[in-house]
């Protein structure tokens, strides 16, 4: 018997129980990333091109917009 008593001996039962179920579910984990893989396998492929239109705007949008003449004169 603990010197804490029957509470704290079941609370450290409780989380050797969990550590041990946490442990013991590497099988689920598995079986995730399968399926995982399997998500990424039918992905639809994104084309090159889009990519760099996607950058083109991205960049296109961080430019100063140009002032008019005469507004700051």
């Amino acid at each position: 018997m603990s010197l804490w008593g029957p509470a704290a001996e079941a609370e450290i039962e409780y989380r050797q129980a969990e550590l041990a179920r946490a442990w013991g579910g590497r099988r689920a984990a598995r079986t995730e990333r399968s399926a995982r893989r399997a998500a990424r396998r039918t992905a639809p492929v994104r084309t090159e091109r889009a990519r760099a239109q996607q950058i083109k705007e991205g960049i296109a949008g961080m430019r100063p917009a140009g002032a008019h003449r005469g507004l700051f004169a």
